[in-house]
């Protein structure tokens, strides 16, 4: 059970090199297909990169041990990013500290008591300046009751249907079917080692028919399909909302459009939104991303 006092406990500072070949393989775990990732010098990040950051944050700097979660009862509900301007290329040093900034219960009659935790990692670079704040939601869900032994899905909410769109996107990114492998693939690469993601017997005691792909890898999918078409050094801010599991055998399709076109202090942005589905058309995960309009932005039929 999660432990509330928790809350408002911040992590020591760590420090994260941007490494170039770290940010190849997150990369390739993801299936990105720009080639500023590739680079071999000033290379760029794929727009979720920031997560790796797992790897760099020690005992003392990693705030997640201290809520006593349930990883059997975990659901990964969320997550954002903002930048303070282009994301960071390999090269750069950047310092992280990690806070848990908010602990609360929902109830829910289908799902008795759900606990919400909200914890922020924000990131400077060598000068002090911020670049960057990530933050991310998961759920402990109510234990299961006796004899029921299918695991509680997150709340879905209400989604603009994704043909709503200002101007329509490029063809659609088809990622498939999910194997194993592609899990072994981003756990190596993010450091999200949670037992549900690779582990047979626990994610069978936890209710899962097999070990489910990470939140982040198909959110990751659709969030590339974006980058790919408007420049990843334009992203400035991405929203990830987890709809439903992904399993080996699933295939994952990333399709989406223009929200809309406007200027926030001068600057032309544009708003995207970007659904991931399963192959037989169950949405998995929505992002709202925006970029700054350059000239990587235009239209492509």
């Amino acid at each position: 059970m999660v432990d509330h006092s928790a809350a408002g406990a911040a992590g020591k500072p760590f420090d994260m090199p941007v490494e170039t070949g770290k940010i190849r393989e997150y990369a390739r775990a993801t299936y990105a297909r720009h080639p500023d990732y590739f680079r071999m010098a000033g290379a760029a990040t794929p727009p979720y990169f920031l997560t790796t950051c797992e790897h760099w944050e020690t005992e003392a700097a990693n705030v997640f041990h201290l809520l006593k979660f349930d990883y059997a009862r975990g659901l990964h509900a969320g997550q954002s990013f903002e930048f303070f301007g282009p994301p960071p290329v390999a090269g750069a040093l950047l310092t992280g500290q990690s806070t848990i900034e908010r602990i609360y219960d929902k109830e829910s009659a289908r799902l008795g008591t759900m606990t919400f935790i909200e914890i922020a990692t924000a990131f400077r670079d060598n000068s002090g300046r911020a670049v960057a704040k990530v933050m991310s939601t998961v759920i402990e869900t109510a234990p299961k009751a006796a004899g029921n032994e299918k695991p509680a899905a997150p709340p879905t909410p209400s989604l603009p249907a994704p043909e709503q769109f200002a101007e329509a996107g490029p063809a659609p990114l088809k990622v498939g079917p999910v194997t194993r492998t592609d899990l072994v693939r981003y756990a190596g690469a993010s450091g999200d080692f949670n037992p549900a993601h690779h582990d047979e017997p626990f994610a069978q005691a936890a209710g899962l028919s097999a070990p489910m792909a990470m939140g982040l890898f198909q959110a990751s999918i659709g969030a590339n399909w974006a980058a790919d078409w408007l420049g990843p050094q334009n992203l400035r801010k991405a929203s990830i909302r987890l709809l439903s599991r992904v399993f080996p055998g699933d295939v994952i399709v990333a399709q989406g459009g223009v929200v809309r076109r406007h200027d926030v202090a001068g600057v032309p942005m544009i708003d995207v939104a970007v659904t991931c589905r399963k192959d037989g058309g169950e949405a998995v995960s929505r992002s709202e991303l925006s970029f700054v309009a350059g000239p990587l932005a235009a239209r492509r039929d």
